[in-house]
């Protein structure tokens, strides 16, 4: 007869963080196993009154917590005793670890080995040194925390490199190898030294705002940078971003910077988003070649109606004139990033907004002359065009002025366009480029509606048809 397995049960020092886990994962019973525990792939401790879905994500490449599910959500203002982080220990085989509220000494953290993102928020930790032991970490935010020393990120970055090395003499021509730190957001971390960050060239995403920091020069050879946010630092030289022209979003606002001649030689970049506002520069000239989808500088937006548009081109839209697939990128350069506008003749239509992952925000809509009327519906996000989230959606109510015109495309040919008397919503911009008239053609878009119809009658005008 065989014997019968033994069951293991896991003992909490904190009867509340217990409740939470039980609640999080339907657990009845009084006592809960470490098998139970398994399936847990993230956990996030905070001390917001808001739902931790709301709670901010540093990354412009969207995390979403679903990427991590099941995870534990829990506010340590409802903490018996405040030893919740005592029972963290019953979780080191999490991918996910969100601290947002306040921690002391966090070496515990080296026991966490599977870890791929890790947010650390008002810490009185002073040994960093469990970080290069995480090798699996690609995403690591640390805010309101002393930090200065960065050599711990390059040692995480040597360790990385070096199990890449001997993954790949064992998987020669096999799957795809990332574990890399690719994001890395450090604010309000006393940091006035970036050298040790020069050989990490895997990161695409660095925000190192409200730091002290004056010289950069190592990000000329961070050669995957695609955000950089360098806010509220005392930069005043940026020549070294003459090396990194495939940078897509640069902020450099409040700082001390007064020559931006660097920007002359991104005429042919990728940069597509700049912020420079706050910053005593004298002369704007070197932007007025850039093709940028946003902009904070006022000289740039005057220089772009100068170049790129005729105003006695342009025309009050009727329906028919915006009945079409309109898009940035034709107009832009937008290669990580790209909003598309979509508007059929049943009166529904969607903003279409990709960045890794996308976002389509549905809508109704009317227009009477030049005047738009927009209605937002649903929201809906996708991942490798599967329907994760559905959600309400952003855009309100709200009424736009909207000419059609004419603009020349990043080949220089004039092509039609519709220009708003402002922005739709926070991803669009106020000119758009014709792609084409016959949605249906599309096949990507029928696709995507066909997907949205299973899942949700929402946006429908009626039963008969096949509207969003």
């Amino acid at each position: 007869m065989r014997g019968r397995l033994e069951v293991s049960y896991v003992h909490f020092q904190d009867k509340a963080f217990k409740k939470a886990v039980k609640k999080t994962l339907n657990i009845t019973a009084d006592k809960v196993t470490t098998e139970a525990l398994s399936n847990v792939r993230g956990v996030y401790i905070h001390t917001s009154p808001e739902e931790v879905s709301a709670l901010a994500i540093p990354w412009q490449s969207h995390v979403s917590l679903l990427e991590f599910f099941p995870f534990i959500p829990f506010n340590a203002n409802n903490s018996d005793n405040g030893r919740w982080i005592e029972d963290l220990e019953h979780f080191t085989h999490i991918h996910s670890l969100r601290l947002y509220a306040p921690t002391d000494n966090l070496s515990f953290l080296s026991q966490f080995q599977n870890l791929v993102e890790l947010f650390i928020n008002d810490s009185l930790n002073k040994d960093w040194s469990f970080i290069p032991t995480l090798t699996r970490l690609r995403y690591l935010s640390i805010r309101d925390c002393m930090f200065p020393d960065l050599t711990p990120i390059r040692e995480l970055h040597q360790n990385q490199e070096q199990l890449y090395k001997e993954w790949k003499n064992k998987h020669e021509g096999s799957a795809w190898y990332n574990n890399f730190l690719e994001c890395l957001s450090l604010k309000y971390c006393g940091i006035t030294d970036i050298s040790s960050l020069k050989d990490c060239h895997h990161i695409v995403e660095l925000d190192l705002s409200h730091n002290k920091i004056k010289e950069i020069l190592a990000l000329s050879s961070m050669r995957s940078l695609y955000y950089l946010s360098l806010r509220y630092n005392q930069i005043q030289d940026i020549t070294a971003l003459k090396e990194r022209r495939d940078l897509y979003h640069i902020n450099l606002r409040h700082n001390i910077i007064s020559d931006i001649s660097v920007f002359g030689q991104f005429e042919k970049s990728d940069i597509g988003r700049l912020f420079l506002e706050d910053n005593p520069i004298a002369d704007f000239s070197p932007l007025r070649k850039l093709r940028l989808v946003r902009c904070d500088i006022d000289e740039y937006e005057q220089f772009k109606r100068e170049q790129l548009y005729d105003k006695a081109k342009r025309k009050p839209c009727e329906a028919a004139d915006l009945i079409a697939l309109w898009t940035l990128g034709s107009l832009y350069h937008t290669f990580s990033e790209n909003t598309n506008l979509a508007f059929y003749d049943d009166g529904t239509g969607f903003i279409h907004w990709y960045q890794l992952n996308e976002t389509f925000e549905c809508f109704e809509w009317t227009v009477s002359k030049g005047r738009l009327r927009v209605k937002g519906t649903k929201h809906y996000y996708f991942e490798d065009e599967k329907l994760k989230e559905v959600c309400a959606a952003m855009l309100g109510e709200k009424e736009v002025r909207v000419w059609k015109t004419m603009r020349k495309d990043l080949a220089g040919k004039e092509i039609d366009a519709l220009e708003f008397s402002e922005p739709l919503d926070m991803t669009c911009e106020e000119f758009f480029g014709f792609v084409g008239k016959d949605l249906e053609n599309f096949d990507y878009y029928q696709k995507i509606r066909d997907v949205i119809l299973k899942n949700t009658d929402i946006g429908r005008k009626s039963d008969e048809n096949n509207d969003f």
